[in-house]
């Protein structure tokens, strides 16, 4: 799938483009600039649940578990975060 605009998500106003969407302007290797599509976590996940793809699949699993650890646990903590934290002292 490589149009969004045209999937159910927006034909059955699930979701709104607007509010999912921003179109940005990036400058390529060959110096043209290009507009981009950029979207947010809502959009991401409805598509990742409606794809019927390896990948999709691959995703389905993968936010499951963090899901479900998210709410086994009932909190979030950023490990990286923790373990890489450089404190500085004054």
């Amino acid at each position: 799938m490589n149009n969004i605009s045209n999937i159910v998500v927006y034909n059955d106003e699930e979701l709104d483009k607007y509010s999912t969407c921003s179109i940005l302007e990036q400058v390529a290797k060959d110096g043209k600039i290009r507009k981009m599509n950029f979207y947010n976590l809502d959009i991401i996940i409805s598509v990742g649940y409606r794809v019927n793809s390896k990948k999709a699949t691959k995703f389905r699993q993968w936010a499951t578990k963090v899901l479900k650890s998210y709410i086994q646990n009932s909190y979030v903590i950023n490990a990286d975060k923790i373990t890489n934290e450089r404190f500085v002292y004054l």
